[in-house]
Order: C-alpha cells, then structure tokens, then sequence
C-alpha cells in the first residue's frame, strides 16, 4: 500500500548492556526524538540495524526513500590518520564501517541524506575530511561551550548561516539558535562539501554537499527540540518535503520511460 508518504531510514546505535542477567548483551537502538520528528514531518521512519553484510546494506538502503544519519560515539581518527589522543571518548569501529558502507551506496543511488552530530563528522571523515578529537584541548581559548548542560531542548548558542544554503532558503535568516551536545567538530572539510553554518568561535556547524544532490547535515541536534521549537520542526519538514518533491521527479520520469 502506497501511503505518499517517504520512508525515511534511521541509522542506529549499539548499546552494549553492563547489568542484570543479559549482561554483556548488545541492544541496536536509536533515541525516540529521531522517530518522533520523522513522524511529526509527516514521513514514515524505519529503524536500520548495525549489520556487516554489503548485500543486506545494500537492501537496507533500496528499501528507504531517504536517510538520517544519527549521533552517537565518536569517529574513529584511524579513518582520518589521526591516532587517539588523551580526550578521545567511546568509539564504535563497527558503526563506523556500517554507516561509511551506507553512505557509499545512498550516494550511488542518489537519496536525500541528513546527518545529525555524529552523522555530520562521520559525512565529512567518510569523503576525506577530518576532525578535532576535543575542541576544548586543541581549540583551548575562545571556543564556546559546546556540549551544554542545560536540557536537551533548551537553546545555548547561536549559528550564523551562509547566503544562498539550504538552511537560509528554509529559515529565512541569516542566524538560528540551537542546541549544542559535542566535544568534537570539523577541523578540514571534506572537499565535497561547503560549510553552510558556523557558531561565533568559528566551528562548522552545518554542510552540505557541492552538487544537486540533498546530501546537508546539521552538528546540533534538532530532533531534540521539534516538539517545542518551531524552527527544528521546520528543518525536518523541508528535508521531508525535498523528499517527496524527488520521488515524485522520480515517479514521472519512470512514467515517461514506460511510455517511449
């Protein structure tokens, strides 16, 4: 049954249980604003499991109309020839394999892609980019309070967006506030991309790939805020409706085939 409404596909996290009688259990799991906000835009969310097997990635991927690159650990600094340093938190190598094998096939085929946190450094390691490992020790004076203790939905600090991006044809402004739960950031871009959104100490905070494509990602967390701020509720509904506005050029281009 065809609903009209995109299926957007949620890349998870693993938990790794520490008590109780499952004990060293893992658990796929992503946090609940994700799939509320997917909802809230009018799509559909689909959970997408941690797995190793190209051709089931492969699946995963055909399966979804769109992808949401989630946050989480960090990324490994193998992946940009970088070794740990003192400040580097939890990492999950497998994650990172997954998602970087996700990618490759989304772009391939062409889908819409939002990163989120995580989901921005992981877009721009994957396409050669690379990261400070902890703004505060490498970036000691001037930067701002990055990962906020206020709550999750309350707004800390302001982003200023760039002329002619995404992010300023959907808000109309030339600065957003946000959210703000990371100890890590672009330090290179990834030559694909531009940056589109930066905060007052001069760390990226939003890209987006330099083609046609809807290839953007966010380094605050939106899906924390959609239910109380209307600007997060915005983003998620513009990246929502870009995906339809492509399904439906997809749609009539099959039509035009089926028909010659």
């Amino acid at each position: 049954m065809n609903t009209g409404k995109p299926l957007i596909g949620i890349l998870t996290n693993l938990l790794a249980v520490e008590t109780g009688i499952f004990s060293g259990a893992e658990r796929i799991y992503v946090n609940r604003d994700y799939v509320d906000s997917v909802l809230r835009a009018g799509a559909t969310p689909l959970l997408l499991p941690i797995i190793a097997d190209q051709e089931a990635i492969f699946q995963q991927m055909s399966a979804c109309d769109a992808l949401i690159f989630s946050g989480g650990q960090d990324v490994h600094p193998h992946h940009y020839n970088e070794e740990p340093s003192h400040f580097l938190e939890a990492v999950c190598y497998e994650r990172d394999l997954y998602e970087m094998a996700a990618l490759r096939f989304a772009i391939q085929q062409k889908m819409a892609i939002f990163g989120i946190c995580r989901g921005l450094q992981l877009m721009n390691v994957a396409f050669g980019g690379t990261l400070y490992q902890d703004i505060a020790k490498q970036i000691p004076e001037g930067s701002l309070a990055h990962s906020q203790k206020a709550r999750k939905d309350e707004i800390t600090h302001a982003v200023d967006l760039a002329d002619e991006s995404w992010l300023q044809r959907i808000f109309k402004k030339k600065t957003l506030m946000t959210n703000s739960f990371h100890h890590q950031a672009i330090k290179d871009l990834a030559p694909e991309f531009r940056a589109i959104a930066w905060a007052k100490d001069g760390i990226i905070e939003a890209i987006e790939k330099n083609d046609d494509s809807c290839v953007v990602a966010v380094q605050w967390h939106p899906e924390m805020m959609t239910e109380k701020h209307s600007d997060m509720h915005l983003l998620f509904c513009a990246f929502v409706d870009e995906v339809k506005q492509r399904n439906k050029k997809a749609t009539k281009k099959v039509e035009v085939y089926a028909h010659e």
